[in-house]
């Protein structure tokens, strides 16, 4: 009777299993000290708490083969009205980014305020961006 995958190479399949899911991060990410943008990691919910009116993210490095997924739960620290200016860079120079979504912005992030961004790679370079503002449900279940 032949062998399963699991049978043959189970640490193999344990590790393929583990990377499904996303890494929830316990404090949040700081901005580079020299450049003061944000380095984001793939398959992970980043978190990062930005003090000004204009961030900038770097994306994940981009892998042969495979598209690159994540979040960012931005809890802005500055208070005021109005809404943040967002900036997405690739991971290096070669890395070219071209975010799309249904209402052909980038959503809004507003001052004081939690928004949730969610990238989704469905080609090389190419991204889906989603974004909320993050208000808890009173009452809900």
């Amino acid at each position: 009777m032949p062998k399963t995958l699991l049978q043959t190479r189970p640490m193999d399949v344990l590790a393929l299993a583990a990377d499904l899911r996303y890494a929830l991060p316990s404090t949040c990410i700081d901005p580079d000290p020299v450049t003061g943008k944000y380095a984001l990691n793939d398959r992970e919910a980043n978190w990062i708490k930005p003090d000004g009116v204009s961030e900038t993210l770097v994306f994940p490095a981009p892998v042969s083969g495979r598209l690159r997924d994540f979040e960012v739960y931005i809890e802005n620290q500055n208070s005021g009205t109005g809404n943040m200016t967002l900036n997405c860079e690739g991971y290096d120079s070669s890395d070219v980014l071209i975010l799309g979504n249904g209402g052909g912005a980038v959503p809004d992030i507003p001052l004081g305020g939690e928004t949730v961004l969610y990238f989704s790679e469905f080609r090389v370079g190419y991204f889906i961006l989603k974004g909320e503002k993050f208000v808890a449900i009173t009452g809900g279940n």
